[in-house]
């Protein structure tokens, strides 16, 4: 399969490697067949591109990105630049 039309999928897995961490929105439906979208639940708050984050919401940050670090990695897929 083509690395570019089996982002959505690997997106969904993705999404649901984090799910226990409550670090990204919840996945809730995938499926190849119907068209290469990924639905999941929205989450409230503000896009951080959007304005400059707070030392709270950068320490926030940090405590997410150590959270990430044990995600299991056996569960994870090589990606590749194009």
């Amino acid at each position: 399969m083509i690395e570019e039309n089996d982002c959505a999928r690997r997106e969904f897995a993705a999404l649901n490697l984090l799910a226990p961490l409550d670090l990204a929105p919840k996945p809730i439906f995938f499926d190849a067949a119907l068209a290469p979208i990924v639905v999941y639940e929205y989450m409230p708050g503000e896009m951080w591109d959007r304005r400059k984050p707070s030392p709270a919401e950068l320490a926030a940050l940090a405590d997410a990105w150590i959270k990430l670090q044990s995600v299991a990695t056996e569960k994870m897929w090589l990606s590749h630049g194009t």
